[in-house]
């Protein structure tokens, strides 16, 4: 049960995130790292890209029913019900932007909502069904998540 709770978070998108976070965190701490900031960091916005993934695994299971690719994920299957789902991901969210409001400061909440705004709200449900052009957006993530580090050309 627990797999499945995982799986639908996407954990290849949240590592290639914290990637970003990683490398931003280091060069501008200077070489003065404070230990219980940078972890933090990385949890507030592991929980907040998790949150993004299963919104984006709701949003899409009709869609990912007729892909080869996604035919098998957690909602498509029935493994998790789709209410179930977003008190998930929402529980994700709330915790994340609250750990990095009032771990971090409320920049770094601000920044994770603006993120967290493009992915789910203009990638998700607008760009990814509406436009050619939503590949700009999803590419980078995608590619990321698979280990390839280059915009997709295909």
């Amino acid at each position: 049960m627990i797999k499945q709770y995982l799986q639908v978070t996407k954990p290849g998108i949240i590592f290639g995130n914290l990637i970003s976070v990683i490398g931003g965190f280091l060069l501008a701490s200077k070489g003065s790292i404070d230990y219980t900031l940078f972890l933090t960091a990385l949890v507030g916005v592991s929980l907040v890209v998790a949150s993004g993934c299963v919104y984006n695994n709701f949003i899409d299971r009709d869609i990912d029913r007729k892909m080869e690719r996604t035919k098998n994920r957690v909602l498509v299957k029935g493994l998790i019900s789709p209410k179930v789902t977003l008190v998930y991901a929402t529980a994700l969210g709330i915790a994340g932007f609250a750990l990095l409001y009032f771990g971090a400061n409320p920049l770094a909440m601000w920044l994770a909502v603006m993120g967290f705004v493009v992915y789910v709200g203009i990638y998700s449900l607008y760009m990814k069904r509406k436009s050619v052009y939503g590949t700009l957006i999803g590419s980078p993530v995608r590619r990321c998540a698979a280990g390839h580090w280059l915009l997709r050309s295909d």
